[in-house]
């Protein structure tokens, strides 16, 4: 039986009855009245709360966690349907660990019913249930109902993505899949990884955890591929933590006002007391306990100067405290973060020594860039950024300092950043040269460079506004720097 018009009650009517005994003699029969009857072609409201979190502990101890969802079913629901899609490409390839550089990933588009791939449907049948993603990714969830009569709802409210695993979780179990801990041997595998240059599909890509999209160890990877002190952030803030079990408690992170406290980087050459040798302190100084990361770019002439070390300084030693030496373009980068997300490096001191063996003429190593984090990743502007910051558009090289032999992006610090970030590049020789920012979609945001510029290292400052003035909001956008034919790319997240 099937309705004609629209909702309501109808009506039945029997209009003959034809009835016969076991001999098949007619027997009297009557009608009877006309029965009425609701008429229901809607289908049920659709669901417009659907969330989904994260299950923080009593987890399995293989990498990956539940994702409990929640949504108030309409009254009339008598079959509930929840589907699941990964962040990733439409015909249901998962992201995880690239998300933003898999060639045509993104998020799930909305489905109609019946879903189709990447759509999923899972078990969850009521509000609460626990859905347990079959990989490591980012995971989005719709729910259709539907009534008695068969009818279906319209698709409810998308989730925002929601990840099922750990950031800085890559060890203990099968290699990049962990086991729902962030331990010594996690920071053991990033330490082994550390400083590397990655490429898509690169075996090593699940160390590539940072920045992320708000500078928190729960925002979205914004995979830069490379190792290093974003991503050594992110593994000192996770620290300790665990996700199968009981939960540990933990000292909270305080939420401190930066705003009154200036802490700053300094390179202090010293009397080595050795005939052809240079021996310069990093120091950090005005910290009041709130430095938990910080990132040193120390340039000297390598036609002057040879490295012989740089060792941890008073300030980092005792337990709990990673610190790495990497090669940078303008000489050494020195990395330090404080492992376990409450801590912090306690008051000033030394961070670093650097000890060098003059091969040439007289030269001293220079503090070229630095960078300090709190222990929520948010960056510390101290005395030399702010010197930066108000520094002209174009610098000169450092004193002593050789000319690069090739153009290079050296890229944005702090990154991710809120208000401002100054951008670095290297040029061989006086180029014609345009720096300019791209959003996502490859709209031109505001170009901050066009013209000829100067041999040597330069640094041009991005306000995080777009070319009439207004602040660009928060996303990710696309540095572009082009000489000629040479053109390089960097991806910037601006947080706030």
């Amino acid at each position: 039986m099937t309705s004609s018009g629209g909702d309501g009650t109808g009506t039945v009517t029997v209009t003959s009855v034809t009835l016969r005994d076991c001999n098949n003699a007619p027997i009297r029969s009557d009608a009877g009245a006309p029965a009425t009857m609701t008429i229901d072609t809607a289908g049920p409201v659709a669901v417009a709360n659907l969330g989904a979190t994260v299950v923080p502990s009593g987890n399995l101890s293989g990498g990956t966690m539940g994702i409990t969802v929640t949504f108030t079913p309409p009254v009339d629901a008598s079959v509930i349907r929840v589907y699941r899609a990964p962040y990733g490409t439409p015909l249901g390839a998962n992201a995880y660990p690239e998300y933003d550089d898999m060639p045509g990933a993104g998020i799930p588009a909305v489905p109609s019913y019946p879903p189709a791939v990447p759509w999923t449907l899972t078990s969850v049948a009521h509000s609460g249930d626990v859905d347990l993603p079959p990989a490591r990714g980012y995971w989005y969830y719709v729910v259709f109902t539907q009534d008695a009569c068969g009818n279906v709802s319209a698709v409810s409210n998308e989730t925002a993505g929601t990840r099922n695993y750990l950031l800085g979780d890559v060890a203990g179990g099968v290699s990049g899949l962990g086991d729902n801990d962030v331990e010594g041997v996690d920071v053991s595998a990033l330490g082994s990884h550390y400083g590397i240059s990655l490429v898509y599909n690169d075996p090593a890509n699940y160390l590539d955890v940072g920045p992320t999209s708000d500078a928190s160890v729960n925002g979205f990877p914004v995979t830069d591929n490379r190792i290093d002190f974003e991503d050594l952030m992110i593994f000192a803030m996770n620290y300790g933590t665990h996700s199968y079990g009981l939960p540990t408690p933990g000292a909270p992170v305080a939420v401190t006002d930066i705003s009154r406290q200036h802490p700053y980087l300094s390179l202090v050459p010293v009397a080595s007391g050795q005939p052809g040798t240079v021996t310069a302190r990093l120091l950090l100084q005005g910290n009041e306990n709130l430095v938990a990361g910080l990132h040193a770019v120390v340039a000297f002439d390598a036609s002057r100067l040879q490295l012989v070390s740089a060792n941890p300084g008073g300030l980092l030693s005792g337990n709990g405290t990673f610190f790495k030496q990497i090669s940078d373009p303008a000489g050494l980068a020195l990395d330090a973060a404080v492992l376990g997300g409450s801590h912090t490096l306690s008051g000033s001191g030394e961070v670093a020594v650097l000890t060098f063996r003059a091969t040439g003429a007289a030269s001293t190593p220079s503090l070229r860039s630095s960078d300090l984090r709190d222990a929520r990743n948010r960056s510390l502007t101290g005395a030399p950024q702010s010197a930066l910051l108000a520094r002209p558009q174009a610098q000169a090289p450092a004193s002593g300092g050789s000319l690069p032999s090739r153009i290079e992006l050296v890229g944005a610090q702090p990154n991710p950043f809120d208000g401002a970030t100054t951008i670095r590049f290297r040029l061989p020789a006086t180029s014609e040269v345009t720096l300019a920012i791209y959003d996502l979609q490859g709209r031109l945001v505001r170009t901050l460079l066009q013209g000829s510029a100067a041999a040597g290292d330069r640094s041009v400052v991005w306000d995080g506004r777009d070319a009439h003035g207004r602040k660009a909001g928060i996303g990710i956008y696309l540095c572009i720097l082009q000489s000629g034919d040479a053109r390089f790319s960097q991806k910037l997240f601006q947080y706030r």
